[in-house]
């Protein structure tokens, strides 16, 4: 591709056919490059390249077995000022490891794969997956708003069955302002878009269950079933429902100790889970919450807590009895939100390019999985050569130069699985 760079994706789907079968595909994708010559070339240089493939297929796992894993919501920097998870680390201002199972949560995917779980990562929105496949869904960290269309949709959806969990992060407009900072690059005040995690949003996708994350942020390191972790500048629990269960602990107020010096300690409620399975709502899912992501995430410095997926995993998907309802208190009458306590979004910024949500005013619209004839960047058909995995004997142009070896480009590269819907 000389002087050039450019990539190959390939989309793979399983027919509904081969629901039940278990074993490996395997082929050779054939392409030809050919690019422009070099000074004192005379020719076009041509490579032609055979890149093994194979990919391991499985029967579609139960539904209770199925996790999916949201991952649109998830904006990082350079996108928008998107601040650190955990606010002592100074060193690193800004979000930048993308919260993606493949990257900083790597560790946190390992664990729910070898719990017997199966995890899928859905790039769209709320209203773009079939919530009858799944058993559960893990929302990590958002950034991005939750339109109206996503939270009525989840809302139905978790009325059918489908369980939520939330990993939550701080949100605090006063501790915004304080990590303001002026870049002499772009001649402009940055101030973060949201928190480490857009509470406010979240709040209101969660309201119907009258669940509320507060605006304190809370540090420290605490013990949950005999397991020491740290609490990394996380939110807090300010309103919950009547028959909910909530773990309490003492932390200190980070939010204080920024903006006015102080070294509170407070008990907040940081762990919640609620079943909403009622005479309305009878095959109704499960809702798990925790305020902080920072101690599932692999780049955290201390203690961590991916112990605790274990326990949110089988609590939303009813495969074990609440172990850790002994370190919890149950709710008897509804928590009401204290409006002070509220997280407030930032008012609307004039400049619209500070504003960087990928949710437009038009409707949502939804990738397509059906099959499309591959095109180059023109628009002009391509054609894909797809052959049994065997040796192809191919034509060499005469002023060919010597290649690298290609070797295992895309052998084995698909992660784990794939199964049909």
């Amino acid at each position: 591709l000389w002087p050039w760079t450019g990539f190959l994706a390939i989309h793979i789907q399983v027919t509904e056919e081969a629901a039940k079968f278990r074993g490996t595909a395997e082929g050779i994708v054939q392409l030809t490059v050919r690019s422009p010559p070099r000074i004192g070339e005379l020719s076009e240089r041509i490579t032609n390249l055979e890149l093994p493939l194979r990919v391991q297929i499985i029967p579609t796992p139960p539904k209770s077995k199925r996790v999916l894993w949201d991952q649109f919501h998830s904006i990082s920097y350079p996108i928008g000022f998107y601040p650190n998870d955990v606010l002592w680390d100074n060193a690193d201002p800004f979000d930048w490891n993308a919260d993606h199972l493949h990257t900083n949560f790597r560790g946190l995917y390992q664990d729910i794969v070898d719990l017997g779980f199966f995890v899928e990562i859905l790039g769209e929105p709320l209203t773009c997956f079939d919530a009858s496949h799944y058993g559960s869904l893990i929302i990590a960290d958002p950034e991005e708003e939750f339109g109206a269309e996503e939270q009525e949709k989840l809302q139905e959806d978790i009325s059918n069955g489908l369980s939520l969990i939330v990993l939550a992060d701080w949100y605090n407009s006063q501790v915004m302002e304080k990590i303001s900072f002026f870049d002499e690059n772009t001649d402009k005040t940055w101030t973060p878009y949201t928190g480490g995690a857009n509470l406010p949003t979240l709040n209101e996708l969660l309201q119907p269950y009258e669940i509320t994350f507060g605006n304190g942020i809370y540090d420290g390191t605490t013990r949950m079933k005999g397991n020491s972790f740290r609490y990394g500048s996380g939110t807090s629990l300010i309103q919950f429902p009547k028959g909910g269960e909530v773990f309490y602990t003492n932390l200190n107020d980070q939010a204080g100790n920024i903006l006015s010096s102080s070294h509170d300690v407070s008990e907040v409620g940081i762990l919640g889970f609620y079943s909403t399975i009622s005479d309305i709502t009878p095959h109704g899912g499960r809702i798990a919450v925790f305020g902080d992501s920072s101690c599932f995430d692999d780049a955290m410095d201390g203690p961590g807590c991916r112990w605790l997926i274990r326990d949110l995993l089988y609590y939303s998907n009813s495969l074990a009895q609440l172990s850790i309802e002994k370190h919890t208190v149950t709710i008897t009458s509804t928590l009401s939100a204290d409006p002070s306590m509220t997280p407030q979004r930032r008012t609307k910024a004039a400049d619209p390019s500070e504003s960087f949500s990928r949710l437009s005013d038009d409707q949502i619209q939804c990738n397509t999985r059906l099959f499309q004839e591959p095109t180059n960047l023109q628009g002009d058909p391509v054609e894909v050569l797809w052959q049994p995995l065997m040796y192809v004997q191919q034509e060499t142009p005469l002023n060919r130069l010597p290649e690298p070896p290609v070797t295992q480009l895309l052998q084995d590269n698909i992660e784990d699985y794939l199964v049909s819907y």
